[in-house]
């Protein structure tokens, strides 16, 4: 049995598709979520999610209008306690946020960067010590960094004001 026989056959419209998976912990299932979008049409996007044995795609409305998500260096979400995690852009003023995707209420919220980190970083964002994580991947000038290497660390997932320095590297 192939792909396209276990989930359909899904005909992206958007400039973007990213498509995601991740296990939702609430329901033991396997979810694929799937963003077909134009970064450059705000009301041209579209979500929908395929939960694995119930075999039907199902269209997600809450993804917030000025979201951009920054699919080129880190296409996938990263799945942590039943959410999928991405670095996004808010449009109107180009500051990265954290996306997240709840795979058991099938619901968008989104976080901000701990305060210390730097407005000029690009952040990467990933899963470490089952924590939410980020560290700089380049600077937005690509001028040389002379600051320290610093890993942030969410301690309690979806508080902002948990983010701590995890490890700083001089």
């Amino acid at each position: 049995m192939s792909i396209t026989e276990i989930l359909g056959f899904f005909h992206p419209k958007g400039a973007i598709v990213n498509t995601n998976f991740g296990y939702d912990n609430s329901t033991d299932t396997f979810k694929v979520v799937v963003f077909d979008w134009d970064y450059y049409t705000i009301g041209n996007r579209l979500t929908r999610v395929f939960t694995l044995g119930c075999n039907i795609w199902r269209d997600v409305q809450n993804l917030p209008v000025d979201i951009f998500i920054h699919c080129w260096d880190q296409k996938h979400g990263v799945n942590l306690r039943s959410t999928l995690n991405w670095l996004a852009f808010d449009k109107p003023t180009g500051q990265p946020v954290i996306l997240s995707f709840d795979l058991g209420t099938e619901v968008f919220t989104q976080f901000s960067l701990p305060p210390g980190f730097g407005n000029d970083e690009f952040p990467f964002v990933g899963v470490l010590m089952d924590s939410l994580c980020l560290s700089p991947c380049w600077s937005r000038t690509h001028q040389k960094r002379t600051d320290d290497y610093v890993i942030w660390q969410m301690k309690e997932f979806g508080v902002e004001k948990s983010w701590t320095q995890l490890l700083k590297i001089n």
